[in-house]
């Protein structure tokens, strides 16, 4: 008889108790167990954690000997005078060349200027 043709679902084709034998008693190996000191594991503990705080003290000290000092900003100096042989108008202009430079407002460090946040166009609605 074919097993796809069994109509009992519940059997399967090799029922074999698997473990029949459940009680077998298996050979155990006598451990010796040393006594632990509490003593010297809390000795340990304070030990490894006087040295994390010790390292952890060392690195936050490095890092703050490491840290850039930021720049001071100085005003920034006087265009050079032109003091070429020049003509009274060539050496007006080149002055004034380098006075545009200076004021060049994509090479200043201000800040922006606050900025009043009351102030509006249109009416507040409610």
């Amino acid at each position: 008889m074919n097993n796809f043709e069994d109509i009992n679902q519940t059997n399967f084709a090799f029922e074999e108790p698997i473990f029949s034998d459940t009680n077998v008693e298996l050979p155990v190996e006598e451990k010796l167990v040393e006594p632990v000191d509490p003593k010297n594991t809390k000795k340990k503990k304070i030990i490894i954690g006087v040295t994390v705080f010790f390292v952890f003290l060392l690195i936050l000290i490095v890092m703050v000997k490491l840290k850039k000092k930021p720049k001071i900003e100085t005003a920034p100096e006087e265009p050079a005078k032109v003091m070429k042989d020049l003509s009274p108008l060539e050496e007006r202009i080149e002055n004034v060349r380098l006075e545009l430079d200076a004021a060049d407002p994509a090479n200043q460090d201000l800040t922006f200027p606050p900025v009043n946040m009351k102030l509006r166009l249109d009416e507040k609605k409610r």
